[in-house]
């Protein structure tokens, strides 16, 4: 075979020490473009497997979504046998990735201070919630906290009601390609110069990361920014508005959709009317837009206003719920599902790498793991023999 024929990642060796969803997710992103990923887990499993029982027992729909492309091994961390192991696994990395507060970390011998001495060519992931250092470092913290702390949830809801979660949990998954990014910089600068580093991500930097505009708005002004539901504080109209059956949004980004908005609308007046002609006036005016806009869409049901708005060229979409997405005909052409096999509990379906290479596409693979279920396998290919793990595994040093 040659090297043409080879997945991009094949060679690169994780190993994956996270928990819930920043960083299993990054290291089955890296799995699936042919990383070779080994996921440590105590011996009773993370315990997110056990988040809900939506799919099969110890593989809760949040475990089997983020954990693919990957084997498992079982691990009693906190045993002599079980930190031999884990120094073998370190050794045979190239990428460590962790996801726990430091301290822990530190107990368990797997800080980058106490690995970068014997190995100054490993790339070295850590994961928290608000950095390994400050006064929250020791706090414990997870996508809620952190959309809390940034000022992200408080940009969230309507301009009248409290503020709200974004739905997904934006932070982890954000985090987790963040975390992909890195760790392939990482590589690159180790080609180069031979040598290590350590990445540092948090959940509360990115979703502060998440905000770039809101930033710079509110230290240009020192106003804060307001809640605007669906809408957006610098553009109108460029909101959810109710037609007479469904939600419909519509986006006029720049002044040049306006035109073709108000013709769609049966409102050509508006175009050159001075008051509502570029984006400032129409956002000093947003009540007014938005009132008379919203008025002409309560007329008519959304297959209406869709066909007029696609015949317009207006910036469109309707407002799906999760399974009307996957149906959607565009994402059903994007592939977007992903159908995996599990060996016990059948087929299930999970969402696909959305990062589309020409040559070396992603090759999603494999399921989600049972707890310990490729232990004896890693084993041997760190030289274990049979017997050794007969003996690990009566000791309970091993799952």
């Amino acid at each position: 075979m040659s090297t043409a024929d080879l997945p991009p990642l094949d060679g690169v060796r994780v190993l994956d020490l996270c928990q819930v969803g920043a960083g299993p997710y990054c290291a089955s992103l890296l799995g699936d473009f042919g990383a070779d990923v080994i996921k440590v887990e105590p011996l009773g499993g993370e315990a997110t497997r056990r988040t809900d029982s939506g799919w099969a027992p110890d593989h809760s729909t949040v475990f089997a979504g983020v954990n693919r492309s990957k084997r498992a091994i079982g691990v009693d961390m906190k045993s002599e046998q079980g930190r031999a192991i884990l120094a073998s696994l370190v050794a045979w990395a190239d990428v460590l990735a962790v996801s726990m507060r430091p301290a822990v970390v530190a107990r368990l011998g797997l800080s980058y201070e106490q690995l970068r001495e014997t190995r100054p060519e490993l790339v070295y992931l850590s994961i928290t919630a608000f950095g390994e250092e400050g006064p929250r470092s020791d706090e414990p913290g997870m996508d809620l906290t952190a959309q809390a702390l940034s000022g992200l949830m408080d940009l969230t809801g309507e301009q009248d009601g409290p503020p709200v979660k974004v739905g997904a949990a934006v932070t982890d998954y954000a985090t987790s390609y963040l975390g992909a990014f890195a760790v392939l910089t990482a590589l690159r600068a180790r080609d180069r110069d031979g040598i290590g580093q350590k990445i540092s991500l948090n959940l509360l930097n990115t979703a502060v990361g998440l905000m770039p505009q809101h930033v710079s708005s509110y230290f240009a002004t020192g106003t804060a920014p307001v809640r605007f539901g669906s809408g957006h504080a610098g553009v109108v109209p460029y909101q959810v508005f109710m037609t007479s059956d469904k939600p419909l949004i519509v986006a006029c980004l720049n002044d040049k959709f306006w035109p073709p908005l108000c013709a769609a609308i049966d409102r050509a007046d508006l175009a050159d009317d001075p008051r509502y002609h570029r984006n400032p006036e129409r956002v000093r005016r947003r009540d007014e837009v938005v009132g008379i806009v919203s008025a002409v869409l309560a007329t008519q049901p959304a297959a209406y206003w869709i066909d007029r708005f696609r015949s317009a060229d207006v910036p469109y979409a309707p407002v799906l719920d999760v399974g009307e997405a996957f149906a959607d005909p565009q994402l059903v052409h994007n592939g977007m599902t992903l159908s995996l096999e599990h060996p016990t509990w059948g087929s299930y379906t999970v969402v696909n790498n959305p990062v589309e290479l020409s040559r070396t596409p992603a090759a999603p693979h494999g399921h989600s793991p049972d707890v310990g279920e490729h232990t004896d396998e890693v084993l041997v290919g760190l030289g274990y023999t049979p017997e050794q793990i007969r003996i690990l595994r009566n000791e309970s040093a091993i799952g």
